[in-house]
């Protein structure tokens, strides 16, 4: 019985175009095969028909006439009639052996006729047979007149003649493709009944049951609900927010998901509301389309946390490029929580992803159909800021990413400026202040010691116009900040740019990284990181030198207090005072690294 499950369960795995391709090839060899070993018969091995007059014998590979009964009845050939006709038979048959031979002036034993012209020989392919007529009425002699192939052998005594004529390069006899074309039948026939039985159900020791449905909503993410479906797609927005799909079956099923990349954290989802996917058998009147859209639709939205600039790449604009990017402007957009100014800051970047005007989802009333929907936006990785390729239906990585915002936006340069080309030419440095918190005390300073390293040296705070701020930003080969949203910048940055990384007080090496070293790399980015000291951050002038700020800055931590007081002292009241001597030593390997990589 373990034997019967195990077979049934592999059964049961095999797809029905591989059973079905599996089916064709066999039978394909099979018949390969049949011809192969009926094909050893030659030309020289026709059938032919054999006419002996006056004998019984029977030759292998021929047939041979013999008189009718009544001329038998007298004896076994003895008869004076016979013995006659016999004689002149013979006599017959010695004539035309010496006339052959006087004609052919060939050797007496070679029986092959001699080569004709081409002409001649498509003639004879084809020549209208003639059944041979034999009389054996007359009591005096017996006569046989033919026409076709006939060949004449005086030393044997017989006449021959062939039943068929082919190609001398042909081997297979005329039957055999009778049998090819059952056997071509036969193989169409199983190759349809195999896929369809597979494609409709599989087998088992129980009988047939149905294959697993693929679902159509994936609701596994950490960050993101997705539902995918094709077939006679309504949408509804406004107050009822539905999607209906009609013609997949399984009428009844639905989902509801908050269309939002970011569904573990309750206070971003707090601002979006919910939509559902409703599979049904059909429609009523009062569902009729009022548009008809040949392009898929894409319901989303981008409320939550969009507003803060890390939260806009991280919760809409990464997830919306791994969900959209291969309809290649080929989609319609049907955006809920909609922001007209959040929407044209970014409007490029949308503008590159669909040609279709940007349908506001919550106050349209319109019926709209569609072929397809995509509900949701995808997530391949649990981590902000990151993809995983191995996840994604085509492969995307963050340097995808990053290359498709740099054309979104028509930045110029791809790779940093290869330095020694202009003698006047400088590596660019931004140096990215803040205007509240975790600010650069001494600007200034830091600027004097960069440029005594050898840059130029660009001071920004960050601009509300991307379009404009990405252009400043992919003109610098270095990009240094405090651990902030304004490192987000970086995707606009050249490949194998430099990025580095201020991490504040308090042992944020993990929050540091989480958020922008690992995504710095997947950008093919050169990352340093440089994690200020206890002297270097202004909380030495809040808490004194004995408080868990410095003596236990973990347990200050989220895993270990509250989220509200780890942000209020690390991330709220803190700023940073750089001491450039300590510093200097990272922006010289920085401009190292761009020497080392401007061949690459």
């Amino acid at each position: 019985m373990g034997l019967e499950k195990t077979i049934v369960r592999n059964m049961s795995r095999i797809e029905a175009r591989k059973l079905g391709l599996a089916l064709m090839i066999g039978c394909c060899i099979v018949i390969l095969t049949y011809f192969v070993s009926m094909s050893e018969t030659t030309v020289d091995q026709q059938l032919s028909v054999a006419y002996r007059v006056g004998t019984a014998e029977v030759v292998e590979g021929k047939i041979s006439l013999e008189k009718p009964e009544r001329l038998r009845k007298g004896g076994h050939g003895n008869t004076a009639e016979e013995k006659v006709h016999h004689s002149n038979f013979s006599a017959i048959s010695h004539m035309t052996a010496k006339e052959e031979k006087r004609e052919s002036k060939k050797p007496k034993d070679e029986e092959i006729l001699p080569p004709k012209r081409e002409d001649e020989r498509s003639q004879t392919m084809k020549p209208k047979v003639v059944e041979p007529i034999c009389d054996f009425s007359n009591p005096r002699t017996e006569f046989c007149e033919m026409t076709g192939d006939v060949r004449i052998h005086g030393k044997s005594s017989s006449v021959e003649m062939a039943k068929g004529f082919r190609n001398l390069n042909r081997r297979a006899k005329p039957q055999n493709y009778g049998v090819g074309l059952v056997a071509v039948f036969i193989l169409v026939a199983l190759t349809y009944v195999s896929r369809t039985r597979t494609t409709s159900m599989r087998f088992s020791l129980g009988g047939f049951v149905k294959p697993e449905k693929k679902p159509i909503c994936d609701t596994s993410n950490r960050k993101s609900d997705i539902c995918e479906a094709d077939g006679d797609v309504r949408i509804m927005g406004k107050d009822t927010r539905m999607v209906f799909v009609a013609g997949g079956g399984g009428g009844g099923e639905s989902w509801t998901i908050k269309p939002y990349a970011r569904k573990w954290d309750a206070g971003s989802g707090a601002r979006v509301r919910e939509v559902t996917l409703k599979l049904v058998d059909g429609y009523a009147r009062d569902r009729r389309c009022s548009v008809n859209h040949t392009v898929p639709a894409m319901v989303f939205a981008i409320g939550g946390w969009t507003g803060n600039y890390f939260h806009d790449f991280v919760d809409v604009l990464v997830p919306l490029f791994e969900t959209a990017y291969h309809f290649g402007g080929e989609v319609q957009f049907l955006i809920a929580n909609l922001n007209r100014p959040w929407m044209d800051k970014y409007q490029l970047f949308f503008k590159k992803l669909s040609r279709y005007e940007i349908i506001e989802y919550d106050h349209d009333d319109a019926i709209r159909c569609f072929k397809h929907v995509t509900l949701g936006l995808r997530c391949t990785s649990a981590e902000d800021f990151q993809m995983e390729p191995s996840k994604s239906p085509h492969g995307y990585t963050m340097f995808d990413f990053a290359k498709f915002a740099r054309g979104a936006f028509s930045l110029e340069r791809d790779y940093p400026s290869r330095m020694g080309e202009e003698t006047d030419k400088k590596p660019r440095l931004m140096v990215i202040t803040r205007a509240t918190t975790r600010r650069f005390m001494n600007v200034e300073e830091i600027v004097r010691m960069a440029e005594e390293v050898g840059y130029e040296v660009v001071v920004a705070e960050g601009d509300s116009d991307v379009s404009k701020f990405s252009r400043i930003v992919n003109s610098c080969d270095v990009l240094m900040g405090v651990h902030g949203s304004a490192l987000t910048n970086m995707v606009f940055l050249p490949t194998n740019a430099v990025v580095i990384q201020v991490v504040p007080w308090g042992n944020l090496g993990w929050i540091a990284g989480h958020y922008f070293r690992d995504p710095s790399n997947q950008m093919r980015l050169n990352y340093l990181e440089y994690s200020i000291s206890e002297e270097e951050t202004t909380l030495t002038e809040l808490y004194p030198r004995e408080h868990a700020v410095f003596k236990d800055p973990m347990s200050l931590h989220p895993q270990n207090a509250d989220w509200d007081t780890f942000s209020r002292i690390f991330l709220k009241e803190q700023n940073v005072k750089l001491d450039v001597r300590r510093f200097r030593p990272y922006l010289e390997r920085a401009l190292g690294i761009l020497r080392q990589r401007q061949g690459d």
